[in-house]
C-alpha cells in the first residue's frame, strides 16, 4: 500500500511513500501510519494529530483544518469514516483475494474463529487474514479489510447494527462466499423487530445470488430456509434435508462427514456454528477428500474461542463455569440456558443474567421472557442484574425466593462471594454493558496439577 491509494481517493498529490496502516489510534500509531482522526460521543481524534505525527505518521486525515504545527501530508474531508471507507471500497477493488463474509445475529464471531482455524490447518496461517474481535461495524469493516497484506483468503465478521448497514458493508466487501448463521431479534432499538433484521440479514444472500457468488444457508433457519436462494447455494443443518447434514450429541458431540467432530465449546448452537464453518470450508474448497476432513477433525480439538463465549471450564474442585458473558440478546440466552442445563447435569445450577440491552420497545417483553425460562428450567438459584430485570421482578405478585436482584455490582459480588460454591455450576451471561466479566475473579480457573 503506497500514497497513490491515498491520491486516487482524494485527488491530492503526496509524493512517492509507503503506508504500513490506515489506523484510528493515536495511542498506537507506529512508523508509517497514516492516522485518521475521528470523532466520537466521548473522544475527539483531530485532539491527537501531533501526537501521530510525531509518533512516525506519515500522513493525516481528517474533517477539521489542520493547525500550523503540522507538517506532513493532511487531507481534509467531510466526514473521516466515510474517507475510511472510499480507501477501503478502492483498496478492495485491487486485492486479489476471496472474501467470506460471516453474518448472523448469533454466533457470526465463533463461526469466523472456526473457519479461520479450518483455513489455517488447510493453507498456512500466513495466507489467511480474520477481522480482528467483533469489528463487525461500518468503520470496523472498513479498517479490517486495509489491513490486508499478502493473504490469499479472508474471513470478515459482518454486523447490522441499524437499516441500511449490510448494503453498506456489501458495497465495500464484494465477498465471493457468505453465510448467515441465525436470523433472531437483535438490534431493536433501532432495527425494531424481527422482520426487518431478517430483511437486513438476508440482503448477504441477494448480493450473492445477483453476483453469481456463494451462500451458504443454514436451514436451521426458517427465516433462511424459506427464502428464495441462488443457484450457488449450499445449505447445511442440523434437523433438516440439506447439502451438508450434521447430528447434535450432547454435550459437545458433532457427527458429520461421517466422523465424530470434539467442539471445545460445548451445546447445539456450537454445533451449529461448528457445521456451518464447515459448509464454507466445503464452499470454499469443494475439493477436499475425506483424509482432509479427517484431519481437520483431529486439529479441531484444539480449538480455542474468543474470551467470554461458550467457555466452560472448571474452577475449584465440583465448581465449573459457563462464560458466556460477551453479549446477549433473548435468542442468545435461551441458547446458553439450553447448553448450560445439558453440560450442567448433577450440579447445583445457579444462574446469573445481567440485562439485555439494544431491544426497543420490546425489552420488558423480552426480559420477562427470559425470566419465565430461567423459572422454569430447574435452576436452584438465579441473580440478575440490572434494572430491566429488577422491573420484571417487581412486578410479580409474589416472586420466588430463589432468585435474587441487584443494580449494584459490588452487592452482587458479595452474594455470590458467600455462597457455598462445592458441586456448582455457574450460567453467566449477560449483554456487554454489564461488564459481567467482572465478576469472574471470584471464580479463578483451576490450574492442572
Amino acid at each position: 500500500m503506497n500514497a497513490k491509494l491515498l491520491e486516487q481517493c482524494f485527488g491530492q498529490k503526496l509524493g512517492d511513500f509507503s503506508i504500513h496502516r490506515i489506523w484510528t489510534d493515536s495511542r498506537s500509531i507506529q512508523v508509517g501510519d497514516v492516522f485518521v482522526a475521528i470523532k466520537g460521543d466521548n473522544f475527539d481524534g483531530h485532539n491527537f494529530l501531533e501526537q501521530a505525527q510525531e509518533s512516525g505518521a506519515v500522513a493525516l486525515i481528517g474533517s477539521e483544518a489542520p493547525s500550523k504545527s503540522i507538517r506532513i501530508p493532511y487531507i481534509q474531508v467531510s466526514d473521516s469514516v466515510e474517507a475510511i471507507r472510499k480507501l477501503a471500497a478502492a483498496y478492495r477493488a485491487i486485492l486479489n483475494i476471496k472474501i467470506i463474509a460471516v453474518a448472523g445475529s448469533n454466533g457470526k464471531t465463533t463461526t469466523k474463529e472456526m473457519i479461520f482455524h479450518h483455513l489455517c490447518e488447510i493453507h498456512t496461517k500466513e495466507k489467511v487474514f480474520k477481522s480482528k474481535k467483533s469489528e463487525n461495524s461500518i468503520l470496523g469493516i472498513g479498517l479490517s479489510l486495509l489491513q490486508i497484506r499478502n493473504e490469499e483468503i479472508a474471513v470478515l465478521e459482518v454486523g447490522i447494527d441499524e437499516p441500511g448497514w449490510m448494503i453498506k458493508h456489501l458495497q465495500i466487501l464484494q465477498p465471493d462466499i457468505g453465510i448467515i448463521t441465525s436470523i433472531q431479534e437483535e438490534h431493536l432499538e433501532r432495527l425494531k423487530d424481527i422482520e426487518t433484521v431478517a430483511r437486513e440479514e438476508l440482503r448477504l444472500a441477494s448480493d450473492l445470488k445477483e453476483r453469481q457468488k456463494i451462500f451458504v444457508a443454514n436451514y436451521d433457519s426458517e427465516w433462511i430456509r424459506l427464502e428464495a436462494l441462488g443457484n450457488r447455494t449450499l445449505s447445511y443443518s442440523l434437523k433438516h434435508r440439506a447439502d451438508i447434514e450434521g447430528r447434535f450429541l450432547p454435550p459437545n458431540t458433532l457427527e458429520a462427514f461421517g466422523l465424530q467432530w470434539k467442539n471445545p465449546l460445548p451445546g447445539s448452537a456450537n454445533a451449529e456454528n461448528l457445521l456451518g464453518s464447515l459448509a464454507v470450508i466445503t464452499a470454499l474448497q469443494p475439493e477436499l477428500k475425506l483424509a482432509d476432513y479427517r484431519k481437520l477433525c483431529k486439529q479441531f480439538e484444539n480449538f480455542q474461542g474468543e474470551p467470554h463465549r461458550s467457555l466452560w471450564y472448571e474452577s475449584t474442585e465440583d465448581c465449573f463455569v459457563y462464560d458466556d458473558c460477551y453479549n446477549a440478546n433473548p435468542s442468545s440466552m435461551e441458547a446458553a440456558i439450553q447448553t448450560f442445563l445439558e453440560i450442567a447435569e448433577g450440579f447445583s445450577r445457579i444462574a446469573i443474567l445481567g440485562d439485555m440491552f439494544d431491544l426497543g420497545p420490546s425489552s420488558f417483553q423480552a426480559h420477562q421472557r427470559i425470566l419465565n425460562l430461567a423459572m422454569v428450567s430447574g435452576f436452584d438459584k438465579i441473580f440478575v442484574f440490572g434494572v430491566n430485570f429488577r422491573e420484571c421482578l417487581s412486578q410479580m405478585p409474589s416472586p420466588p425466593s430463589h432468585i435474587q436482584s441487584f443494580i449494584d455490582k459490588t452487592e452482587l459480588r458479595q452474594a455470590l462471594h458467600s455462597m457455598h460454591k462445592d458441586f456448582a455450576a455457574y450460567l453467566i451471561k449477560g449483554s456487554r454493558g454489564n461488564r459481567l466479566e467482572e465478576i469472574l475473579d471470584l471464580f479463578p480457573r483451576r490450574k492442572n496439577k
